[in-house]
């Protein structure tokens, strides 16, 4: 059996109804490269891993590696463990809801990075889904982004211009003799955020305008309510918050800035029961620069978004 050239990681929990449909996705794909999937089941209680076994003993189209957790790792450990074993000179992430249109994505963007050494990963444009996979609008659409091109400060203002199911890069991961931890200790379920900004510590991500797959939309997959998620993500920037890369020092600053706003918002417009020692919270996340950020977000961005949209107004008409 040839090395891979390309690792497909996919990461799994309760998700016996889609993952057959990730999987068809990816073994679909016609390369002229081998290729492997190396999938992680986090300890899955339903029949995720018997599908999955059964899978693998019919599929001839790739080789597939499955490890089932002993126990339960939590999202971002089974990623951290699961990309370690991916072995291949690039990696391309799928989680084991979403999946895959197009059966030329990974020669397309394998084509794309051996021609263009300048970039670290390139990505594309996704649609987002219902659970039962009606379209939504496409992922440039609902976050009002048409990036071509993303740099180490974009992501560090806390923006994701892609999604990971539509990322293909080139697996420094694989390196024994570097840290990549810092993915699941900063936060046990988020770490979409953390593996591009290694990735664009070293070079950029291209972003291809081109619709390759599709995101599954859940609303709140792991919290109850939008406060939780954005208190999740408050702890998360204050750990990543100053934690040096290999060529880049992480400032999260600004996006832990607009997340105390956002519960700020939250906490006058949508009030959400028992939820006062929540509030009570933000405080231990300001310091003298991120309340001047705040200070910022509060007054002068509206402002000058206002004026923004004034000036398109008054463009369009003349």
């Amino acid at each position: 059996m040839k090395k891979p050239v390309v690792s497909v990681e996919v990461i799994t929990y309760n998700q016996e109804k889609f993952i057959i449909q990730a999987l068809d996705s990816i073994t679909m794909q016609k390369t002229n490269f081998p290729f492997e999937v190396v999938i992680g089941i986090d300890h899955s209680p339903d029949h995720t891993g018997e599908i999955l076994k059964k899978y693998k003993n019919k599929n001839k189209n790739c080789t597939i590696r499955i490890i089932d957790r002993e126990k339960n790792l939590g999202p971002t450990r089974n990623e951290y463990e699961t990309l370690k074993l991916c072995k291949g000179k690039y990696v391309a992430f799928l989680e084991g809801d979403d999946y895959w249109i197009d059966d030329q994505k990974l020669q397309i963007q394998y084509d794309f990075l051996e021609s263009h050494p300048e970039y670290s990963g390139v990505a594309h444009d996704v649609n987002d889904v219902t659970e039962d996979g009606k379209l939504i609008m496409k992922h440039s659409d609902h976050y009002n982004t048409h990036k071509k091109i993303v740099k180490f400060r974009r992501l560090e203002q806390g923006h994701l211009d892609f999604h990971t199911n539509s990322l293909f890069a080139r697996n420094i991961f694989f390196d024994k003799g570097a840290d990549f931890s810092i993915i699941y200790k900063a936060s046990p379920i988020t770490c979409d955020k953390l593996i591009p900004m290694f990735l664009v510590d070293r070079n950029p991500i291209y972003i291809m305008k081109e619709v390759m797959s599709c995101y599954r939309f859940c609303e709140n997959r792991y919290h109850d309510t939008y406060l939780e998620h954005t208190m999740e993500m408050l702890e998360f920037s204050k750990k990543i918050n100053g934690y040096p890369l290999k060529n880049h020092k992480i400032d999260y600053s600004i996006k832990i800035s607009r997340s105390i706003v956002l519960c700020l918002y939250m906490r006058v417009f949508k009030p959400e029961k028992n939820t006062v020692y929540r509030y009570r919270q933000l405080w231990s996340y300001i310091n003298p620069k991120i309340f001047f950020l705040c200070i910022l977000q509060i007054f002068v961005v509206p402002i000058t978004t206002l004026c923004r949209l004034i000036m398109r107004k008054v463009k369009s008409f003349c």
